[in-house]
């Protein structure tokens, strides 16, 4: 074989490399493409299924609220000791505003006399 035939040889076993390069990377652009839509469709699902989670919690919030008001003083056996909580955290409530209450009182009665 002489340089010319080598030379020709060569070039195009480079052009079919470039071919299958070009393929390759086309291949993988494809894959990205498609692994990017999919992650994209996957993140947009979750984000709805947090959406329909939270839906769900309030809407158990809301039961549980309509039920302490309907039955909260005379609750069936499973939801005592929930009730007993509510109105144990009612009452800590109750008093620290009542604390806050004599506290401002207390302050505002001794401005005035202060400014005597």
């Amino acid at each position: 074989m002489d340089f010319h035939e080598k030379f020709e040889s060569m070039k195009g076993k480079a052009g079919e490399f470039a071919e299958n390069a070009k393929d390759v990377a086309g291949d993988f652009a494809e894959t990205a493409v498609a692994k990017s839509k999919q992650m994209l469709e996957i993140t947009r699902l979750n984000f709805n299924s947090a959406g329909e989670e939270s839906i769900i919690k309030k809407n158990y919030t809301a039961i549980g609220k309509l039920y302490y008001e309907l039955n909260g003083e005379n609750p069936e056996a499973p939801y005592a000791e929930y009730c007993e909580k509510i109105k144990a955290s009612k009452a800590a409530i109750a008093a620290n505003k009542a604390k806050i209450a004599a506290m401002k009182q207390k302050a505002d009665s001794e401005e005035i006399a202060d400014g005597e």
